[in-house]
């Protein structure tokens, strides 16, 4: 075991690194840890933790409190609550479960989660999130996968995303957006989105299927193949309402297909909509001020409110 410096922060505050070779434990209850009152400024790694009865590996804290970091075990309807500040958090394969992580110390601390691939997670923060990676995300059915923070600095998925809401309260680092980036490699599917806050570029390499994406402020950029039976809306459109801007929309296409089934943009100003060809489609765009849109389908219509 090595462990790293700690660094005097303030009164009493301090930042701990521990690094583990490896952690072997009988069962859950054997795996423990105590750390004094140190609790709140703390990463753990390890390149291998096994326990003897194949089940995800619990490190409590001394007040009982969950800790995982695991790198070579699959996660299984393990719960992790963390009522303090959690600076780094690494699972593997993700099959069921739930992850708690208390109030910020700093008003610059954030919470880095890297995952591989997912099935059924939710993920509550009361710290903002500074990443969140992941291979793909897959809503396996029972409890709804979401994740709820004040904000998300930078999420990204090499794969697909099917079924994951998220709700992010807004941001209190004011320099910071609610979204910054939010990046999918595949498909984004039966989502509920509500983004509290501003979002800085939203990017969906595949569709944008199924899902219902509110964002209550100004968005940069959304890029994406295509939108499909899918409703986007920026705060509203109604002229007593609260209002908020779209920079730039950009649709490149899948398959000749760029707005379809019955799909929705509400905004009160955008800058620029491009569809990426001439094509058919059906749906709606409704705004108020557009500086410029090239390529609207066939068949959608354009609502001047």
């Amino acid at each position: 075991m090595r462990v790293g410096k700690r660094v005097q922060k303030g009164h009493n505050e301090l930042g701990i690194g521990i690094y583990f070779e490896a952690i072997f434990v009988q069962s859950e209850r054997a795996a423990r840890v105590a750390f004094g009152g140190y609790r709140t400024k703390m990463s753990m790694m390890s390149r291998n933790i096994v326990a003897a009865d194949g089940a995800g590996v619990a490190l409590s804290l001394d007040d009982g409190v969950p800790f995982h970091r695991t790198v070579n075990e699959v996660m299984r309807e393990r719960l992790i609550d963390v009522p303090g500040t959690l600076g780094y958090l690494w699972l593997n394969d993700v099959n069921g479960g739930a992850v708690q992580v208390g109030a910020p110390v700093g008003a610059r601390d954030q919470l880095l989660i890297r995952l591989n691939s997912v099935t059924d997670l939710v993920v509550t923060s009361t710290t903002p999130i500074g990443g969140l990676f992941a291979q793909d995300w897959t809503d396996g059915g029972g409890v709804a996968d979401v994740v709820t923070a004040p904000s998300i600095r930078y999420f990204r998925t090499t794969g697909d995303v099917n079924g994951l809401d998220l709700t992010l309260t807004g941001n209190p680092v004011a320099r910071w957006d609610t979204l910054g980036t939010a990046y999918i490699g595949g498909d984004l599917l039966n989502a509920t989105w509500g983004i509290g806050g501003s979002t800085g570029r939203a990017w969906v390499l595949g569709t944008i299927n199924t899902c219902g994406l509110t964002f209550l402020e100004d968005v940069r950029r959304i890029f994406a193949g295509a939108i499909d039976n899918s409703a986007l809306a920026l705060a509203t459109v109604d002229p007593a309402g609260a209002h908020a801007t779209l920079g730039y929309l950009y649709l490149r296409g899948v398959g000749g297909n760029y707005f379809t089934n019955n799909s929705t943009l509400d905004v009160w100003t955008v800058g620029r909509l491009y569809f990426g060809a001439e094509s058919n489609g059906t749906g709606t765009v409704t705004y108020n001020t557009a500086g410029r849109i090239w390529n609207l389908p066939t068949g959608v219509n354009a609502v001047v409110v």
